[in-house]
């Protein structure tokens, strides 16, 4: 008996320690549910961590939350002020000059890129007293060049300082030099080639960025722009297939792949890609139409009102939206809202197909 007692002690205290554990697991995974939660319980715990304000920041950019970026950078740059200048953080001027430019903010975005440079110029000037070798003066004067070609870059994306783009391409030209596989230096003479219309240069140089680093999103980006402007369609159905092999988050490949797709009638793989453009911008009236015109075309019908409807939410005028879905709520048998869903389309100018019509007429009261 005493060893039962044991026994089942034993496993109350295991069982007790297993539920604790679970729900200290739970609330973590709950902190941690995304980056802004974990780094708002890394802030909270420790207030002066730089890199935590600077990782926040990022996710609020890539919210469009630009102020709240803003503010972020700032704190991470002035606590990192207390320390002493180095190259880890000089991507938080680059990130507060961002949301400055994002903001509109173009004098202050400057003024912080003009800043940059000047911290940077001290910077060197301290790491060629302290390794006066030739060698390292070498590794030393390539590194300023890298994060000068950064800085001048931000300030060649705003149109008050013309002048720098010249000195931002000679920067990045002199980075390749000595670092060719530099990706951010290809990226941005890329870019900076496109904005002086100097396209197949552009081309040239956002490939190159591509094949350094195949998971680069931005560089894919811009380079689908250029093909887009040139009308260049093999390239850029090449480019969006290469984007999607890579598993890279771009909205813009998987719908104009689902799109290919769909035109060859194919609309069971249009669906998959469509769901994941979705699922990247789930936003996107376009890309809810068309997977609901898929389902439609496959005869899934409750989908295709499920998808239609969710793209009226975002633009109740959105004639074609009506349209479908009043044919797929036809095909359904709810015949009164399928004529409800085509009068709407019809008074917002849109040309409902004879067949629609005909299909409807008997339905009217």
């Amino acid at each position: 008996k005493y060893y039962c007692f044991i026994r089942i002690f034993l496993v109350i205290v295991l069982a007790v320690v297993v539920i604790f554990l679970g729900c200290s697991t739970w609330k973590r995974s709950q902190i941690w549910k995304d980056s802004l939660s974990l780094w708002n319980d890394v802030l909270k715990k420790y207030p002066d961590i730089f890199v935590a304000y600077d990782k926040r920041g990022e996710y609020f950019l890539s919210q469009g939350e630009y102020e709240k970026a803003r503010s972020d950078f700032m704190k991470a740059i002035d606590i990192s002020n207390r320390y002493s200048f180095n190259l880890d953080y000089k991507v938080y001027y680059h990130n507060l000059s961002y949301s400055l430019r994002a903001l509109g903010r173009n004098s202050e975005a400057i003024a912080v890129s003009e800043k940059m440079l000047k911290e940077t110029q001290a910077y060197f000037d301290r790491a060629k007293i302290n390794h006066p070798s030739g060698n390292q003066n070498e590794v030393i004067a390539a590194n300023r060049m890298a994060i000068e070609a950064d800085a001048y870059f931000n300030l060649a994306y705003i149109d008050d300082a013309p002048w720098a783009k010249d000195k931002a391409i000679v920067l990045c030209l002199r980075t390749i030099e000595i670092y060719p596989n530099n990706v951010n230096a290809h990226f941005y003479l890329g870019v900076l080639y496109t904005k002086l219309n100097r396209k197949e240069e552009a081309k040239a140089e956002l490939a190159k960025a591509i094949e350094i680093d195949p998971t680069y999103n931005p560089a894919y980006v811009k380079l689908a722009g250029i093909y887009k402007t040139l009308g260049q369609e093999e390239e850029l159905e090449l480019l969006y297939k290469k984007a999607i092999a890579n598993n890279l988050d771009f909205f813009d490949a998987y719908y104009y792949i689902g799109n290919l797709f769909a035109d060859a009638q194919k609309d069971k793989d249009a669906i998959l890609l469509y769901g994941k453009a979705i699922e990247i911008n789930p936003g996107s009236k376009e890309a809810c139409v068309s997977l609901g015109n898929s389902y439609l075309t496959i005869g899934r019908n409750k989908e295709a009102i499920i998808w239609l409807k969710k793209a009226l939410k975002f633009d109740p005028n959105l004639a074609v939206a009506h349209n479908n879905i009043a044919l797929a709520y036809y095909y359904a048998g709810e015949y009164d809202l399928g004529i409800e869903h085509c009068d709407k389309a019809s008074g917002l100018g849109y040309t409902i197909s004879p067949k629609l019509l005909e299909l409807l007429k008997p339905h009217r009261k």
